[in-house]
């Protein structure tokens, strides 16, 4: 989890040198301030010694390998004047954090089956609604602009 916020930690950034609707700079300013909160948290976890050791991810090398490869292909894809830009930088950077945002928010309800501590429980509830928020936002934005059809709508 502690990784992930860092990568988030530059969406802020990043939508500085491209050129983006204000939807889109919104939303990534709310990520950066929701995932740099949720990693300063951790980190006073860490200090504390009461949890965790932030630089163990429980991943194994292979699959250290695998998000490093992803990461690498696309951060080239976000660079400044090479890489993509307008609605389809756009329409991937909220793909990207969609699946990323998912993934945090199973992992939080997945680390809550097993915490039994009341502090440390209260940070994962905190961070798996943010997750949650985050992504179900970043999906409302794919789908007003990007997909054809409203998954949001009564039926």
């Amino acid at each position: 989890m502690y990784r992930t916020t860092g990568v988030f930690t530059w969406t802020d950034e990043l939508l500085l040198v491209k050129m983006n609707s204000k939807e889109i700079k919104d939303f990534g300013k709310r990520l950066d301030e929701a995932v740099t909160a949720i990693g300063k948290e951790l980190e006073k976890l860490e200090i504390s010694k009461e949890w965790l050791v932030l630089d163990k991810t429980g991943s194994s090398e292979l699959q250290n390998k695998l998000l490093s490869s992803m990461t690498k292909e696309r951060l080239k894809s976000y660079a400044p004047v090479v890489g993509l830009s307008g609605p389809i930088f756009e329409r991937t950077l909220l793909l990207t954090t969609s699946g990323i945002l998912n993934q945090m928010k199973h992992l939080t309800q997945v680390m809550l089956e097993v915490e039994k501590d009341k502090k440390r429980r209260k940070f994962l509830e905190m961070a798996k609604k943010s997750f949650e928020n985050l992504r179900d936002e970043d999906l409302k934005l794919l789908n007003k602009v990007y997909f054809k059809h409203d998954q949001f709508s009564k039926k």
